[in-house]
């Protein structure tokens, strides 16, 4: 009888053993956004967190203007967005003079960017071009950038959840001051 009983308890036990190791270990995890694997979540690109649940902003590399918003004053809301053209400028023309603005934003993975906003004046057939270049290095917080150039104020910028698409207030809407902004997208 202690015989018979010893096996069954044996016999439980191994059971018990060889069902709780064949147990899926992914049975319980959920991965909003990519693939349980050994019980962790391994996320898609651009996810992060234990569940992939949170986006992870990547702001590495070139981004290129397209498109330039005016402010309507005094309300602070956007009023007109203008489209870049096909060499990322927007432009204006005014009796024979035409005025381009284009930016160029690249974020390196080093901790620095170059960030090139060009004017350029066409009058005829003669053309002026203004480059103002900006270098410097950045911190990152969520979905927001923070440029800083050395000895000089810092500029923040936006990205959307696509992360294709920088929002950048360059002059905020202050009084009787308007603003402009710029959308500059990755290339």
């Amino acid at each position: 009888m202690k015989s018979l009983l010893f096996q069954l308890v044996f016999i439980g036990s191994i059971s018990l053993f060889v069902t709780s190791c064949s147990s899926d270990p992914c049975e319980t995890v959920t991965c909003v956004n990519g693939a349980c694997n050994e019980g962790v979540c391994d996320c898609a690109p651009g996810f992060k967190g234990a569940a992939c649940d949170e986006i992870d902003y990547d702001f590495i590399g070139e981004f290129r203007s397209s498109a330039f918003i005016l402010y309507d004053c005094p309300t602070n809301k956007e009023d007109e967005s203008y489209p870049t053209d096909i060499d990322d400028k927007v432009c204006s023309t005014l009796g024979d003079v035409t005025t381009c603005f284009r930016v160029l934003l690249k974020i390196e993975d080093d901790g620095t960017f170059f960030l090139n906003q060009i004017k350029t004046k066409i009058e005829g057939s003669l053309s002026i071009g203004t480059p103002n270049v900006t270098e410097g290095s950045y911190t990152i917080s969520g979905n927001t950038i923070t440029l800083c150039e050395p000895g000089s104020s810092c500029q923040t910028m936006t990205l959307d959840d696509t992360q294709q698409e920088l929002y950048w207030e360059q002059l905020p809407p202050k009084g009787d001051l308007c603003g402009i902004g710029w959308r500059l997208s990755r290339r």
